[in-house]
C-alpha cells in the first residue's frame, strides 16, 4: 500500500519582497495554481484563508502508480515555484524491499525538497503497530 499525507504552506518568496521587487509574486501564485489544476490523477485544493495558501495532500492506493508520483512530482515543483512555501510529506510505502517498515519524509523549505528520515512513526512495527509477526 501507498499511504502520502502531505501539506504546504505557500509563500511566494523566501526573500524580502521589499527588497527584492523584481519578484512577481501573484505570477508566482499563478504558477501554483497552474501546477494544481494540471494535476491529471489527483484532486488538491488549494485553501484560501486569512493570511497564506495552504494545500493538502492525501493518498492512498494500492500500490506505486502514477498517482503517488504525480504528487511527489507536484509537491516538488511547487516548492521549487514558490521558493517560500514550506511543508512536509509523509509517504509509507509497504512493498519497499528496504523501507516497508519506515515513512519517509519529504520536507520543502526555501525552495528545495529532501528527504528526510522519519523519527516520530518509525518503525511502523513498534511506533504504531503491536503483533505484526
Amino acid at each position: 500500500m501507498i499511504e502520502i499525507q502531505a501539506w504546504l504552506t505557500i509563500w511566494a518568496t523566501h526573500l524580502n519582497e521589499d527588497v527584492h521587487t523584481e519578484i512577481n509574486e501573484e505570477e508566482i501564485y499563478a504558477k501554483v495554481e497552474q501546477i494544481v489544476s494540471n494535476l491529471k490523477y489527483n484532486k488538491v485544493d488549494i485553501i484560501k484563508r486569512n493570511g497564506p495558501q495552504t494545500i493538502h495532500m492525501t493518498l492512498c492506493d494500492n500500490r506505486k502508480t502514477e498517482k503517488s508520483e504525480e504528487l511527489i512530482a507536484a509537491f516538488n515543483e511547487i516548492a521549487e515555484v514558490a521558493t517560500g512555501s514550506y511543508g512536509m510529506l509523509y509517504y509509507w510505502d509497504d512493498e519497499d524491499p528496504e523501507k516497508y517498515d519506515d515513512f519517509q519524509v519529504l520536507v520543502a523549505r526555501k525552495g528545495k525538497t529532501e528527504w528526510k528520515k522519519d523519527e516520530y512513526l518509525s518503525p511502523q512495527s513498534t511506533m504504531i503497530f503491536d503483533d505484526l509477526g
